[in-house]
């Protein structure tokens, strides 16, 4: 493995990739990438975040050697499909050559952003389309010598010194509904008394259990009683009431 990589960053909005799709570049799935697994939560969770123009993660693309007869430059992703896929299916999805709309097709969902609830990309305001399609992406480039399984080691060394996930985390990662996003919104009010009471360390905070012991009280609140640690029980009540929590405005107060 080389020891230094010239590897390009920079910058890319979401109206360059859709333009460079319609070449059918950068490339989304390379043979060795997953393809697409995003839950339509997940889909609706990234647009609401772009729209608010918040920071997501890096973009990895990595250049290809060009093709003698083709003469054009070519990219493919390494690390973003997910991402890219969502906002071109949001606003291009004919740009997509496997385009499946079971799959492919969705809109935000009311608990990530009321405005734009149920809105496909042409309902929305001119001001929200505009900040959507010049949202910027950190952009990585890798080289082309760069090969598969150098690609490999390197996503490895990234992810090395990294925690192993709590279930909490894992749960975060997981659902993107009703009973998600009112346990975060309850523990992020509390965050000062958290602190205040050092209830919470800033690692236990980080790592997200104030709001595992905050869904804990929501199933308490739910249950009429309270049965103790579970994560199976905790992992059930996020799964249960992940599309359509009624009792939601209730268990808040």
């Amino acid at each position: 493995m080389t020891d230094r990589y010239l590897i390009q960053k920079t910058i890319f909005k979401v109206s360059d990739f859709i333009s460079w799709q319609k070449t059918g570049q950068p490339i989304l799935t390379p043979d060795f990438q997953r393809r697409s697994v995003w839950k339509k939560g997940a889909k609706s969770f990234l647009i609401d975040t772009i729209s608010r123009g918040l920071p997501i993660p890096i973009i990895f693309l990595r250049d290809r050697r060009t093709d003698p007869n083709k003469m054009i430059p070519e990219k493919e992703v390494i690390d973003g499909q997910q991402r890219l896929r969502t906002v071109i299916s949001y606003r291009v999805p004919e740009l997509l050559k496997d385009f499946d709309a079971a799959r492919d097709e969705f809109t935000v969902k009311r608990t990530h952003n009321a405005a734009l609830a149920g809105k496909t990309f042409a309902q929305l305001e001119p001001e929200i389309k505009q900040a959507i399609l010049d949202f910027e992406f950190s952009v990585h480039v890798f080289p082309s010598q760069v090969d598969d399984r150098e690609v490999i080691q390197i996503f490895r060394r990234m992810n090395s010194t990294t925690y192993g996930l709590t279930k909490q985390e894992l749960r975060n990662s997981e659902y993107f509904g009703e009973f998600k996003s009112s346990a975060y919104l309850l523990a992020a009010e509390q965050l000062k008394r958290w602190r205040t009471w050092k209830s919470f360390t800033e690692d236990d905070i980080a790592r997200m259990n104030e709001v595992e012991h905050t869904s804990e009280c929501m199933i308490a609140i739910l249950n009429g009683a309270l049965s103790g640690k579970s994560q199976p029980i905790i992992h059930s009540f996020y799964s249960k009431y992940d599309e359509k929590f009624d009792f939601r405005e209730a268990v808040e107060k």
